[in-house]
């Protein structure tokens, strides 16, 4: 799925950074993944919590939440806020669609209207970027949008995309990252590892961070928790070697 907002994370990591690699790690989970309904996104991350047009993702073990909207037909996540524990346990997280404009005032607004009211250019800098989030937060709050709404709010969101791809990068993280969120989000004991990561030795490895997930292991996390490899492994693992040409003899 692709995520949008991913500004928000890199800031609130910045602020955060000993529980940083986390925010990469859920990152780089969600972005490589596609989830067709909340059903099977609940399948893959048990924790997760929805409520009306809202889902709050949980990251490191509750420590963090990302309080997003899902967009299933559109394969997107509207990275909406991040919050810590003590301020998601309120629930006060539910309610940050309130405030938000109903469907009946742009009922009769075209997309000249739209466009007028907020015009879609090029993102020049992060200030621009996060301007266009804050419309974007007023759009995805509407759950019934007319079409010209719809196209307004497609458009404003490749906008902000084409921006943070080229503009926005967040620290690499490991294969192993990801896999410890999803031993925490299924709550996976030691030994119930073991016949994924091969033996003992290994499973404490890679938990510890001394050992990087090997071709094999990779392979039974995909097949166990149903994900992509790229999940697991960073792109350039994927690079074919070319082998050297032989030399010929004279």
């Amino acid at each position: 799925m692709q995520v949008i907002g991913k500004i928000r994370l890199r800031d609130f990591g910045a602020e955060h950074d000993r529980g940083a690699s986390s925010l990469w790690g859920w990152y780089q989970l969600v972005s490589s993944t596609a989830w067709e309904s909340p059903e099977v996104l609940a399948e893959t991350l048990p924790s997760i919590e929805f409520h009306g047009n809202l889902a709050a993702f949980n990251i490191r073990g509750g420590s963090y939440y990302a309080i997003s909207t899902v967009d299933f037909t559109r394969q997107q996540i509207y990275l909406r806020t991040m919050l810590m524990y003590t301020d998601a346990r309120t629930g006060e997280w539910k309610k940050i669609d309130s405030a938000a404009p109903d469907s009946a005032h742009f009922a009769d607004q075209s997309y000249q209207d739209l466009v007028g009211s907020f015009p879609l250019r090029p993102i020049s800098d992060d200030d621009a970027l996060r301007e266009a989030l804050s419309r974007l937060d007023e759009l995805v709050a509407i759950q019934e949008r007319t079409a010209d709404l719809q196209d307004y709010l497609d458009v404003l969101s490749l906008i902000i995309s084409d921006y943070e791809s080229r503009k926005l990068s967040l620290p690499p993280v490991s294969g192993a990252e990801v896999l410890r969120t999803l031993i925490a989000e299924h709550h996976l004991s030691q030994a119930e590892l073991i016949p994924l990561l091969g033996s003992k030795e290994k499973t404490l490895a890679v938990l510890n961070g001394s050992r990087p997930l090997d071709l094999r292991q990779v392979t039974r996390a995909c097949r166990y928790f149903k994900l992509p490899p790229e999940t697991f492994l960073d792109p350039e693992d994927f690079e074919p070697e070319i082998p050297r040409a032989a030399r010929r003899r004279g």
